[in-house]
């Protein structure tokens, strides 16, 4: 008889197809029916719960390539990537890598973006509640201090680049949409800000300039220095216009001060 620990790996290595059950059979009491048989009852029902788990995570996708596909896509990667923890809320991480990398897909070189998008709003509705900052907090700044000043981006906030138009894609495929129209992929792609400011997740699409300021603070970089640097790129880039916008829309919550 196999210890517990054997077991539960064994039967782990069945649900998921990395290894026969003939090892197990000898601990499962049939009960009306073969030990085989009650074992593929916990594997389809596993299988069918991750399955769901991946079609509430990336409707979108699913909705792309069609319920037939996303089921054998869906398979294929249950197998090769088992979940880590038991929060289905946290299963596909890798389902847009792995796309990328199956060869079915192929035909859909956008797919792989679409699923890291539906990815990162799934991360940024998960993400913990924090209020926007006000302006008064930045202006008691002492002038001499300005180069020293970061802003601190919310929990939420996910930047996204991609060769596709997936924004315009993503759009026209959510629920309630009734836009149909066919997508030239060849208009170029997307620079995207997912977050979540209140209680709906946000995705907009950025300019080159608004992109390159907010990939900047939200990396570490000083007001000044972000300043600077998007003004090689857009000598008519406003600061002070974009960074009342985004305070006002809760994008900054905090601020610290370099050195400190």
């Amino acid at each position: 008889m196999n210890n517990l620990h054997a077991l539960q790996q064994q039967f782990t290595a069945y649900v998921f197809d990395h290894a026969d059950a003939e090892a197990l059979f000898a601990d499962i009491t049939p009960n009306g029916f073969s030990a085989q048989q009650r074992l593929n009852v916990y594997r389809n029902n596993t299988r069918l719960g991750l399955t769901e788990a991946l079609k509430a995570n990336f409707p979108v996708v699913e909705k792309l390539v069609g319920e037939a596909f996303f089921k054998g896509l869906a398979a294929a990667f249950i197998q090769k990537y088992p979940p880590a923890t038991g929060c289905l809320q946290e299963y596909g991480r890798d389902f847009a890598h792995f796309i990328a990398n199956f060869p079915p897909a192929r035909p859909l070189p956008y797919l792989a973006d679409v699923a890291r998008l539906e990815w990162l709003w799934q991360e940024a509705y998960h993400e913990a509640d924090q209020g926007k900052m006000m302006l008064n907090r930045l202006t008691a700044i002492p002038q001499t201090r300005h180069a020293d000043l970061c802003l601190c981006s919310h929990p939420s906030v996910r930047l996204l680049v991609s060769s596709y138009p997936i924004h315009r894609i993503w759009m026209l495929n959510q629920d309630g949409s009734d836009h149909c129209e066919t997508i030239d992929l060849g208009l170029g792609g997307d620079k995207l800000l997912v977050f979540r400011p209140e209680q709906d997740v946000e995705v907009d699409a950025l300019t080159d300039s608004d992109f390159l300021w907010l990939s900047l603070l939200h990396s570490g970089h000083t007001l000044v220095s972000a300043a600077e640097q998007v003004y090689q790129l857009d000598p008519y880039f406003d600061v002070s216009a974009h960074l009342l916008y985004w305070l006002e829309a809760g994008l900054f919550t905090d601020f610290y001060l370099r050195h400190d």
